[in-house]
């Protein structure tokens, strides 16, 4: 069942993410925004589903816990430090 809501959480918000970017027309598409979104969207909702919270508490209290930007220097940091 955990698996199953992670698989969900992860392809809603790969799916969120690519509609996002297809709304703002004339905006260059940016790997590094979408992997950003796409790792916080997967943990902000899997500690919501967990937790039992609503999915905008959840993200707000990431955003006030700092782990939001955490996740974006981690992020960051491997892309960066990834061989090329």
């Amino acid at each position: 069942m955990a698996f199953e809501a992670f698989l969900a959480i992860l392809f809603g918000a790969i799916s969120y993410n690519l509609t996002g970017f297809g709304k703002s027309p004339g905006e260059k598409f940016d790997w590094v925004k979408f992997l950003i979104a796409i790792v916080v969207g997967a943990i902000v909702g899997t500690v919501a589903y967990f937790q039992g919270w609503e999915l905008g508490f959840a993200f707000d209290w990431a955003t006030g816990f700092g782990l939001v930007g955490f996740i974006e220097n981690i992020v960051k940091t491997v892309i960066r430090r990834w061989p090329k």
